[in-house]
């Protein structure tokens, strides 16, 4: 916008400067009518026109005319002058303050810093300008412009002189005279001229036109110009006006330049009122008008463009900043002069690359700078230094100046200070740094936390687990309940912290697998039923039968979130009931979104306590935390696992009624209808024990105490075992002999257990290289089990655990095959049938006769078999041998606890095939649908005869 503004202020000086060329046929008046014009358009400080003396023996050139005139010092100049000898090789050029020599051009008074211009007039002299805002000399395109009008106005010049010397010379006047006339006739200015009489004696068509007079110039001559001046008075906005203002001015006769008059058709016009003297005889005086509407609207466009571009480059956050090819400043803008804490003129002609752009940011300016030279607009971020060291960031948007005839010639470059922002990001960066910082230290606290007390709670509980086998008095045993009780809680606390730790590292896994939410409802129903039993408390189940498919999603978090729930309401609940009710809110071809409200008629929470029972380590009442313990971290964790899942959880309440929390969560529509499992009369019992005593074990544990339990629970089994105290022991001994397992505890001292795994696994000659490895660890961050799997190991069991956990750790990994368990036993005869044969003492003796343990293992199998049935049938039916062989894997223990061995030995031959890859797929069909109808058998034989345990 700003090279617009320009190239029309210069088309509209240029053209004012061409009227004014020529106005006068006085040499003197001439020169100060178009010098006056040139100075207060172009902003000059002073002009000067300078004739050669040709009457002169050296040829000396005369101060001819200048204004202002109290500027007149020198007033000649010698045919030597550098100046005048440069004007012999070239018709104009410039001189700045810049220039060794420009103390040689100066001849007038008061000059300081600025610049010259000097244009050749002719063969009879020169025109010499002056402006102090050119301190690095006038453009170019400036001083081309300006020659084509100087041109003009030196023949105009020579006119005048021409004229002059008629005078002088009465034998060249008629020539004179014609070369008056025909300038007159070919000036763009419409010219009247009259005698003393005020009798018109010459005009042109020019004039005609402007005034629309339908005749020929020459038929004007001879009139009276007061009656033609009546005649025309019609055509100016104010007729009478303009009748007194021409009498006046024949009256005073005194010279008048540039006087503006509006017509009544909306033009302007210029007039000037020449007079003419010769030997101080008036002679009649010249009349010069000139249309200058055009010019008008065009002045008064750039005014108000001008007022209007001013004023919001005045009023923006934005520095601007005008630099040429060579990042040389042109015009710095205010803002910018602030913002860099600079001067208008310390910026002036300074290298702008090298005066604020550090130099670490000089090649992304070169990459931008060929952008610029392609002319193309750039975006960018720097750092720029102030005038005080100091430094800031901007964000720079530059584009290309061009001339007009496409060349680039510089860049107009915008800056916005984000100094600020720059500050902000960078102390969010540190802030950042430090949380993340402060939450790594926070998750290796909680591992050594872990850690240092999993360790000896793990022998706290597995001792209490031998103690009990010991056959204690009934006050031992109420000894033994409260410190397993304890042990327990502890457990229960450390795991929450763990999960919130997981929940907000964003570790925590989900699994997505089809599963029957009302079954694992009423396992839940079971479970607290038992859990209340000494309390006067029924808990009720209400489960919406619309919900008759199979559901896919998390069936361990929701059971963790539900049992969290149902946990708290009995916790808080001392009579009445408890319980979960189901709604189901929407269903379509893929999706469930179920509604569950677990209730209570407890104890309650006010209504300004209810929105911080959510939050980390926060109760309703401190009464409540010493009356009841917990860490008020439960509820915490069921809204993150609710809303992780995509659900909401919110809570309704009131004292001493009760609570309701209800929980929304989506599930995945598998489009299984869920089954009935058909109840059998008839369960015998066979014994199947001593399935484990054949495995010899390799235990590394450096802890004497945890040592004695796991040898404990491995003598019961009847296991050989060696145990070694490190890593490094444990590297030795696996050199010697192969083992059917190891049990690697993590931390140890001289070689942890994941770097004795790593060397075991690369060392090929190693007898146990492929044998499977358990991890024991007291630590349960994500971060070890993945340490743990990546260096090998096969499974990660987390301390404290049971005999149970262990040995069912045991049997999901190795392989149990051969002579261990028995041939499949016919069915009446009948080929292909499989007998389902139940013996449940394996679980009566390794539990020491505990009926609630071997119940609690009979309903666990009870609760998970639908489950896996469904998800058998989902994966026969997307033919997932992988998946299935994986399921299969699995039901071996199960099966071998319950002494199924008939469907032990079945899921092994499938799994075997799978791996195989040598059976058809109605073999496998047959297989799989022949295992899931036992399963279903076992489930109703199971349910009629656990009331009898």
């Amino acid at each position: 916008m700003t090279d617009n503004i320009k190239i029309i202020q210069d088309i509209c000086l240029l053209y004012e400067l061409s009227l004014s060329v020529g106005s006068s046929l006085d040499a003197q008046e001439n020169c100060k009518q178009f010098l006056h014009t040139l100075i207060s358009r172009k902003s000059l400080n002073f002009a000067s026109v300078w004739i050669k003396n040709e009457s002169h023996s050296d040829a000396l050139y005369e101060l001819f005319f200048i204004t202002p005139s109290y500027r007149a010092e020198k007033t000649e100049l010698p045919h030597t002058h550098p100046m005048v000898q440069e004007l012999d090789k070239r018709p104009y050029f410039s001189k700045s303050n810049n220039d060794p020599d420009f103390e040689l051009y100066i001849g007038e008074k008061n000059v300081g810093n600025g610049a010259f211009a000097l244009f050749r007039l002719g063969q009879f002299g020169f025109l010499k300008l002056f402006s102090k805002n050119k301190l690095v000399g006038f453009e170019p395109i400036e001083m081309a412009q300006l020659k084509n009008v100087i041109d003009k106005f030196a023949i105009s010049l020579e006119g005048c002189l021409a004229h002059g010397q008629l005078k002088e010379e009465i034998n060249n006047r008629q020539i004179a005279q014609v070369r008056l006339t025909n300038l007159i006739i070919n000036l763009q200015a419409g010219v009247l001229l009259e005698n003393e009489k005020r009798q018109i004696i010459l005009t042109n068509q020019q004039f005609c036109e402007i005034f629309n007079i339908p005749v020929d110039p020459e038929l004007l001559v001879g009139q009276d110009c007061l009656q033609a001046a009546e005649q025309s008075k019609h055509l100016f906005a104010q007729p009478a006006q303009f009748v007194d203002g021409v009498n006046k001015l024949v009256s005073n006769r005194q010279l008048v330049v540039g006087e503006t008059l509006e017509m009544a058709d909306g033009r302007f016009l210029e007039r000037d009122y020449i007079p003419l003297f010769a030997g101080g005889k008036f002679l009649g005086h010249q009349w010069q008008y000139r249309d200058v509407t055009e010019k008008r609207q065009v002045q008064k466009a750039i005014l108000e463009s001008e007022e209007k571009y001013r004023g919001i480059i005045e009023n923006m956050e934005l520095g601007l900043l005008e630099v040429d090819t060579e990042h040389m400043i042109l015009r710095p803008y205010k803002r910018f002069c602030e913002m860099m804490g600079y001067t208008a003129k310390e910026l002036l002609h300074q290298n702008a690359l090298d005066l604020l752009v550090p130099k670490e940011f000089h090649a992304i300016m070169k990459t931008h700078d060929t952008l610029r030279e392609q002319g193309k607009s750039s975006v960018y971020e720097i750092q720029l230094q102030r005038k005080d060291e100091s430094l800031i960031w901007a964000i720079v948007s530059g584009a290309p100046i061009k001339d007009r005839n496409g060349r680039i010639i510089g860049s107009i470059e915008v800056h916005y200070d984000i100094t600020d922002r720059k500050k902000l990001e960078t102390d969010l960066a540190d802030a950042n740094r430090m949380a993340e910082q402060a939450r790594l230290a926070e998750r290796q606290f909680l591992a050594n936390m872990s850690h240092e007390i999993r360790t000896p709670m793990n022998t706290v509980i597995g001792m209490t687990h031998l103690l009990y086998d010991t056959q204690p008095t009934p006050n031992q045993k109420e000894y033994l309940d409260s410190l397993r009780f304890s042990a327990d809680s502890l457990m229960g606390i450390i795991d929450n912290i763990l999960d919130l730790s997981k929940i907000e590292a964003g570790e925590l896994e989900f699994e997505e697998k089809s599963f029957n939410i009302g079954q694992l409802i009423k396992s839940l129903q079971r479970s607290f039923q038992f859990k209340v039993r000494e309390k006067p408390i029924s808990v009720i189940m209400d489960f919406d039968q619309r919900i008759n498919n199979l559901v896919i999603g998390d069936p361990t978090r929701l059971n963790q979130i539900l049992t969290n729930l149902l946990g708290n309401a009995s916790k808080f609940t001392d009579r009445g009931t408890i319980g979960i009710q189901t709604n189901l809110l929407l269903s379509t071809k893929d999706k469930y979104l179920i509604e569950f409200r677990v209730h209570d008629t407890g104890i309650g929470i006010p209504l300004d306590k209810q929105e911080d029972i959510f939050q980390n380590f926060k109760q309703a009442d401190v009464k409540i935390t010493r009356k009841y313990g917990g860490t008020g971290l439960g509820l915490t964790i069921v809204k993150q696992l609710v809303e992780i899942q995509g659900g909401t959880i919110s809570v309704e309440s009131s004292l001493n009624r009760g609570s309701t929390f209800v929980f929304t969560l989506p599930f995945k529509n598998s489009g299984i209808k869920t089954t009935a499992t058909t109840k059998q009369e008839g369960m015998a019992f066979t014994d199947t024990r001593n399935v484990l005593k054949s495995l010899s074990l390799l235990v590394v544990e450096d802890n004497a105490m945890n040592q004695k339990l796991i040898t404990k629970i491995l003598d019961q089994w009847g296991c050989t075992y060696v145990v070694a105290q490190n890593g490094q022991e444990a590297v030795a001994i696996t050199e010697d002999k192969l083992y059917d397992l190891i049990l690697m505890d993590i931390h140890m001292p001289v070689l942890d257990g994941v770097e004795a795994t790593m060397m075991i696994r690369g060392n090929p000659s190693n007898v146990n290289s492929q044998t499977p490895i358990i991890a024991l660890t007291a630590a349960a961050l994500m971060e070890e089990k993945k340490r743990a799997i990546d260096a090998g190991m096969n499974d990660f069991l987390t301390k404290p655990f049971s005999p149970g956990m262990l040995e069912n750790c045991i049997l999901r990994v190795l392989d149990i095959s051969g002579g261990l368990i028995p041939s499949i036993p016919s069915n009446n005869g009948k080929k292909g049938v499989v007998a389902v044969n139940i013996d449940l003492q394996y679980l009566f003796e390794f539990s020491k006769g505990d009926r609630l343990f071997v119940k609690d293992m009979v309903e666990t199998f009870c609760a998970e078999m639908p489950k896996v049935i469904e998800q058998l049938l989902l994966e026969l039916n997307a033919e997932n041998w992988s998946a299935i062989s994986k399921i299969a894997h699995k039901l071996k223990s199960n099966f071998m606890m319950l002494g199924m061995k008939a469907q032990q030995e079945m899921a092994i031959e499938i799994e075997t095939l799978i791996k195989n890859g040598h059976s058809e797929k109605a073999t496998l069909t047959g297989m799989i649908n022949s295992l899931i109808l036992d399963i279903r058998q076992a489930c109703a034989m199971l349910e009629q005869k656990k009331l009898l345990i």
